[in-house]
């Protein structure tokens, strides 16, 4: 069960919104963005770590024989599940890394394309999709935010709809 949570929340927690694009329909991929970065998005250009995950409802996610729900659910993931991180290059290049630096997961996963960072919206494309998310920076510029409401299934199967806020810091 916990693997389902994870896989989604790992894979989906950046693809709030996808718009996939089918060759059979007559719709075309849409086009890597290219162009010379502006001010605002030479404060991404770097490498971004997971480094918090907190729910509005306390959910317990671990089946560890003990009632511990809580709003922290990046302390209930395993260290592959929280190894997450985005790295947005000068030339409008990124990867996503889930598991990667950890040794011995499971289920790693790299995703690679294009980014653009206008009016507060991250645009990603990769794999003939966009995929889109506000973000907010913090005054330092070292840490971003964005939320999305999910359903999670807690460790005894109840379903659980809550506002999710994935945190990631700027790495050093």
């Amino acid at each position: 069960m916990k693997k389902n949570v994870l896989a989604f929340a790992g894979w989906v927690c950046f693809a709030l919104i996808v718009v996939s694009c089918d060759s059979d329909q007559g719709n075309a991929c849409p086009k890597d963005f290219v162009g010379a970065l502006t001010g605002q998005e030479e404060q991404l250009v770097g490498t971004w770590v997971l480094s918090e995950i907190t729910s509005e409802s306390a959910i317990d996610l671990t089946d560890d024989e003990e009632q511990n729900p809580s709003t922290d659910l990046f302390e209930q993931y395993s260290e592959c599940d929280r190894d997450a991180s985005y790295i947005f290059d000068d030339d409008r290049t990124y990867r996503y890394d889930l598991g990667q630096r950890v040794g011995d997961c499971d289920y790693p996963i790299t995703a690679t394309g294009s980014w653009k960072f206008s009016a507060q919206i991250l645009s990603l494309t990769s794999t003939c999709s966009i995929q889109t998310a506000p973000l907010k920076l913090n005054t330092e510029g070292d840490t971003f935010t964005f939320s999305e409401v999910y359903k999670l299934k807690d460790v005894h199967g109840t379903i659980i709809q809550t506002k999710i806020v994935f945190t990631y810091s700027l790495a050093p």
